[in-house]
């Protein structure tokens, strides 16, 4: 995201990657490092992965079939796909 400079803001996400602030006992980040909700009718970009199980499977099927794939991380079972809107 940070070589298409896309920012965290505008990406809608069900994935906490950005919550480790927590463990660290640390004040939470700023609000533009933060992950917006996931909506697909609002965001631009939509970062999916298959670890997490709130992303409703109609949302799930959307994504596959009407965005399109910007990067694809994968490492031990663990997928994340950026997804960017064609509307």
């Amino acid at each position: 995201m940070k070589e298409n400079k896309i920012p965290n803001t505008e990406v809608g996400a069900n994935i906490y990657l950005n919550s480790r602030w927590i463990a660290n006992l640390t004040e939470p980040p700023k609000a533009k490092d933060k992950f917006i909700s996931l909506d697909l009718k609002m965001n631009d970009y939509i970062l999916f992965s298959n670890i997490e199980n709130s992303t409703k499977d109609e949302d799930n099927i959307a994504l596959r079939n009407s965005w399109i794939e910007v990067k694809i991380f994968s490492q031990l079972g663990v997928f994340l796909t950026l997804y960017k809107n064609l509307n």
